[in-house]
């Protein structure tokens, strides 16, 4: 017997983020960052990280390669206050770089300024949204 697709409900698809695939999305970001700086291994990386926030290796193990139902408060917001930090660095080294272009310590043209300054902004306007969400 077929059903016929019109009959079908169709079921609103959510944007918003679950707790759990935004918490995914903090520590694979921690993660990766901190990967590609010092070249180790993600698994060496994931405890080194779970040692600075203080959390269960486990934890951040799991919201890399398998999506836990539920993930506790204090998880998310040490996820999320580290994610926050390490924006607020990268806004910082480009700011600094972008004085250097100005002040002429480093040469680089006027695209590659107009690039940082686009960087810096984007990064500003990320940073506030998630802010926006927290609250």
């Amino acid at each position: 017997m077929r059903l016929n697709p019109d009959l079908r409900t169709k079921q609103p698809e959510s944007r918003a983020m679950t707790t759990v695939a935004t918490a995914s999305r903090y520590a694979r970001r921690l993660v990766e960052v901190e990967a590609r700086t010092t070249g180790q291994p993600v698994k060496e990386v994931a405890k080194h990280v779970a040692a600075r926030l203080r959390q269960p290796y486990g934890s951040i193990w799991g919201l890399l390669f398998r999506a836990p139902k539920t993930v506790s408060a204090e998880l998310l917001v040490a996820l999320q206050e580290a994610v926050e930090r390490q924006v607020r660095l990268e806004i910082q080294a480009l700011e600094n770089e972008l004085l250097a272009v100005r002040l002429g310590a480093l040469r680089r043209d006027d695209r590659a300024l107009e690039e940082i300054e686009a960087g810096i902004a984007g990064l500003k306007a990320r940073l506030a949204a998630s802010q926006e969400v927290a609250r």
